[in-house]
């Protein structure tokens, strides 16, 4: 991989293929190492695992073997000691009744553990009185030993230049009468590892506890054994390691040690227990898969060659292919380029035509809105001035009545003077309210939104009435906003009158109309809802497009509904919805809330009142 990196930075003859292709092949080889790495330690990690469970079983069954045996004979020479006779031969010395007495149970603990090699009893002198058993050792003294304390002993034990495992338990009756002695052969600890599968174990003497013979020595050690080995498995005991966990490699096969120190009654080591375990498969294991690797690694290696060569081939061919057709482009761009200028300047003449065409039509659209509120009022001060013309015509016909019977004087004549007067004034007001909502009141400024709808309402209380048509307020308290309150007016005027066409059209026997105001957190809204069924178009948002008109024949121009939304959501920055009910159809005006304002015109409102 530094190599490939080398080649980049360095030597710029090579191509920039060659390049690539040794930075991918040389990452590949460096992934593959790392991978191998890391399966190398796995195997590794496990091969160590099973070691240490391997040691821990032999561990466990060789301190379970001692621990076993020893507590065994310990309770077997109680029982012995505890017979009949034996105290009293021992205190007299009765070598001939003492072996009379054990040899039975010497015997029947031979037949129990066949390893068992000699029963010895000494005096309290620790002279060696009786032996049972048909072992070569020699006499030995144990003189050296304390019974003081009244416990067996126990311990591994060097006798006639072999390694054996001695239990000795105190007699004691009043006083101290002797010992009983059994001893074992170091086979029994090999003989129970190799029944559970762990192969042979090897007994080594240190060789300054005994003299150098013509036995095997390893280093400073003499094996214990009365085996005859071939020449080859003399070469291994001979150079195989004592050591724990030590790896040694003999005719193709790899051992690892596993050692226990033979430990006297105090505690001195005099020798090694050694098993070889053979981990060659373990080592294979590894050989194979680094083998493996290395083939996998050639024939992915050798592969992914071919396949970057072809690759590379191709992507390179694509490139000169691009950089063909971006050098098409880029002669279309610079040409694009040089009459941009005239195509935007043609677009912006295009746009500005357009937009002064929507323009138009939106001037042209609000014009008949206009004209068409203004057929209303017409329409509306008729019904307002019907009422005041019929008592101004009575008034006249009552005056000449009064002539003509010779009772009309000053007094009555005044009075129906004052009469008229006062339904000129009311009708002279209403021209005045009318004139009002046509101004062209375009200054923004703070308003009531309950007034301007008490104000609008005004302009069509008498057409309501005259058709019997019930309007139901419903304001908790009074609101303000911001905006054109003559444009929200006539939004508001255009919706009531396309709710009270609709009852009128549809005939409704007790038509009604309701207004709601009320602020929800930062907004207005002002629903407008009737009874007259609801509106039957699909989807009910065509409703607001233009020319769009659920009144029959010739009653609807289809701009009301249009202008009233662009004049709340364009002027005025609210947003107007349309949906029915069970009972008929629903408009509803939101306004943002001029909370700011809104204390100051309620506290001013309510010193008014």
């Amino acid at each position: 991989m530094y190599l490939a990196m080398a080649i980049f930075s360095t030597d710029s003859s090579i191509s920039t293929k060659t390049k690539t292709m040794v930075l991918v092949l040389g990452l590949f080889v460096f992934i593959l190492g790392i991978f191998f790495y890391f399966r190398y330690q796995d195997i590794q990690t496990e091969d160590q695992k099973n070691q240490r469970i391997y040691k821990k079983q032999i561990q466990n069954i060789f301190n379970i073997s001692l621990r076993d045996i020893t507590s065994f004979f310990i309770n077997r020479a109680f029982g012995n000691i505890d017979s009949y006779g034996i105290t009293n031969a021992l205190k007299t010395k009765n070598v001939a009744l003492l072996k009379s007495l054990s040899l039975n149970r010497f015997e029947v603990l031979k037949n129990e553990n066949p390893y068992l090699k000699d029963m010895i009893f000494y005096d309290s002198k620790l002279n060696r009185l009786v032996k049972m058993g048909d072992s070569n050792l020699r006499n030995k003294k144990i003189k050296f030993l304390d019974f003081k304390d009244k416990k067996p002993k126990y311990g591994f034990f060097i006798n006639d230049n072999c390694v054996t495992y001695n239990v000795l338990v105190p007699i004691y009756e009043s006083e101290f009468l002797g010992v009983l002695e059994f001893v074992f052969s170091i086979e029994f600890f090999s003989k129970k590892i190799s029944e559970y599968g762990y192969g042979k174990g090897f007994t080594f003497i240190l060789k300054e506890k005994i003299p150098q013979n013509s036995k095997i020595i390893n280093k400073n050690y003499i094996l214990q054994s009365n085996e005859k080995f071939t020449p080859s498995q003399q070469r291994f005991l001979k150079t195989a390691p004592l050591e724990e966990n030590k790896k040694y490699i003999f005719d193709n096969h790899l051992f690892i040690s596993h050692s226990f120190d033979l430990r006297s009654y105090d505690g001195k080591n005099i020798g090694k227990f050694v098993l070889y375990q053979d981990i060659s498969s373990s080592y294979n294991k590894i050989k194979y898969t680094f083998y493996q690797t290395i083939f996998f690694a050639v024939i992915t290696f050798i592969l992914l060659f071919f396949i970057l060569n072809y690759g590379f081939d191709v992507l390179f061919d694509r490139l000169e292919k691009s950089n063909r057709e971006l050098k098409l482009k880029q002669e279309e761009l610079k040409n694009f380029n040089a009459n941009l200028e005239t195509r935007v300047s043609e677009e912006i003449r295009r746009r500005m035509h357009k937009e002064e065409e929507v323009r138009l039509k939106e001037g042209i659209l609000l014009h008949q809105s206009k004209m068409a509120s203004m057929g209303e009022m017409i329409g509306n001060i008729a019904h307002q001035w019907r009422q005041p013309l019929s008592e101004l015509g009575s008034i006249l016909a009552n005056i000449g009545l009064y002539q003509e019977m010779g009772k009309l004087d000053e007094k009555k004549l005044v009075q129906k003077i004052s009469e008229g007067e006062n339904l000129i004034l009311h009708m002279s007001n209403t021209i005045d309210d009318f004139r009002n909502f046509f101004s062209a009141d375009k200054q923004r400024s703070v308003y009531s939104v309950n007034q301007m709808c008490h104000n609008t309402l005004a302009l069509i209380d008498s057409a309501l009435k005259n058709h019997f048509i019930q309007l139901e307020i419903i304001a908790e308290r009074e609101i303000f906003t911001d905006g054109y309150p003559q444009e929200f007016s006539q939004a508001l005027l255009n919706i009531l009158g396309n709710a009270k066409d609709v009852l009128l059209e549809k005939g409704v026997k007790k038509p009604k109309i309701t207004l709601q105001i009320e602020a929800i957190e930062d907004k207005i809204k002002i629903s407008i809802k009737d009874n007259g069924g609801g509106i039957k178009l699909s989807p009910i948002e065509k409703i607001f497009e233009p020319y769009i008109s659920t009144k029959q024949g010739m009653n609807g121009t289809g701009i009301g509904l249009y202008m009233s939304k662009i004049i709340i959501e364009k002027n005025v920055n609210g947003k107007l919805i349309a949906y029915n009910d069970k009972s008929g159809a629903i408009f509803e005006i939101w306004l943002k809330l001029a909370n700011h304002i809104n204390e100051t015109k309620q506290d001013q409102s309510l010193k008014n009142l």
